[in-house]
């Protein structure tokens, strides 16, 4: 297995230049992937989605493919901008019933949204979203994407064979 351990408890990170370009994220091992995909000759999407899937991989508590969001994307060439809304989904099964606004201001937890009854939106059985990462990366992967999607998980399912490494970080986490 491969030292994926953080050794020092260093927060500030070197800057690493690459060829083809560099990948910002806060696992040094996920930016190293997307890096070396610009370096083959991909898009940014492809180095995207690459370093998406290996901090799905590397920090399971932030990232993952349980969970959703937007990637606003600027195409210089032709000087356009666009997102690609990839949220969480409520189940198709929904019946909006189930959830009553209580009226008493907005929710507890990480997102603003009305307060429901019991807070059955957040806890519990009730509480499950459909998780969007996987749809937005195969979206942006079929508008942009210059590599194969396998090559792309590629790195990330190594990952996942070797296992989390336990750090201090890792710990705190």
């Amino acid at each position: 297995m491969t030292d994926q351990f953080s050794n020092l408890q260093q927060i500030r990170k070197p800057a690493i230049t690459s060829k083809g370009g560099i990948v910002a994220a806060q696992s040094r091992r996920a930016a190293e992937i997307g890096a070396d995909v610009l370096a083959e000759g991909g898009d940014c999407i492809d180095a995207v989605i690459a370093t998406t899937f290996a901090l799905g991989v590397l920090e399971p508590w932030m990232s993952g493919i349980g969970g959703g969001g937007a990637m606003v994307l600027y195409r210089a060439k032709e000087d356009r901008t666009e997102v690609i809304d990839y949220g969480m989904r409520a189940p198709q099964s929904l019946r909006v019933e189930d959830y009553p606004l209580t009226g008493a201001g907005a929710a507890s937890d990480l997102f603003p949204w009305p307060r429901v009854k019991d807070d059955r939106n957040i806890h519990g059985p009730a509480a499950v979203a459909v998780p969007g990462v996987v749809a937005g990366m195969e979206e942006a992967h079929r508008r942009y994407a210059k590599l194969p999607w396998r090559d792309l998980v590629a790195p990330s399912i190594a990952l996942a064979g070797d296992g989390l490494a336990v750090d201090w970080w890792t710990t705190l986490m």
